[in-house]
């Protein structure tokens, strides 16, 4: 299939998008959210608008979804990160028959988008396979990819 004409129609202009997009990026707003089990159900819910969402992109290979919470619950919130990317990476895999990174970033108390977007974009340059699922705090992101903070402790 060729390039989509700029004066083609929205349907053809909405799958030559859904074909080419190689990685979503979804935000989860926890601000304001200091109740621990909230925090977890509104991941929880993120992760589902996030996964449903991944259905309009066949060539996504990266799912990347950031969050912001509390300060106080930045643990117990990896924790449940972590599960979250898992739990997607696996129904990703299972629905599409194919791998599909997921990263969890936590954004919280981030200086500055630049970085993260920088990395983000880093990431989506790339081919799935390496990543898998992880979740990490954007801190991580100061001095490496996000494919590097990923497999540090995979290796």
């Amino acid at each position: 299939m060729g390039d989509v004409a700029d004066d083609a129609p929205p349907s053809q202009l909405a799958a030559a998008e859904a074909t080419e997009t190689r990685c979503l990026v979804w935000a989860i707003d926890l601000a304001g959210v200091e109740r621990r089990r909230e925090a977890r159900r509104i991941l929880r819910s993120g992760a589902a608008e996030a996964f449903a969402a991944s259905r309009a992109y066949r060539g996504l290979r990266h799912l990347v979804v950031t969050y912001r919470g509390a300060d106080g619950r930045r643990r117990a919130l990896r924790f449940a990160a972590q599960s979250m990317a898992r739990r997607l990476h696996s129904e990703l895999e299972r629905v599409r028959g194919r791998y599909v990174d997921v990263v969890v970033i936590d954004l919280s108390g981030v200086d500055g988008q630049g970085l993260v977007t920088q990395r983000i974009d880093e990431l989506a340059g790339t081919g799935s396979g390496i990543v898998g699922y992880a979740a990490i705090p954007w801190e991580d992101l100061r001095g490496e990819s996000i494919r590097d903070a990923c497999t540090r402790d995979v290796i």
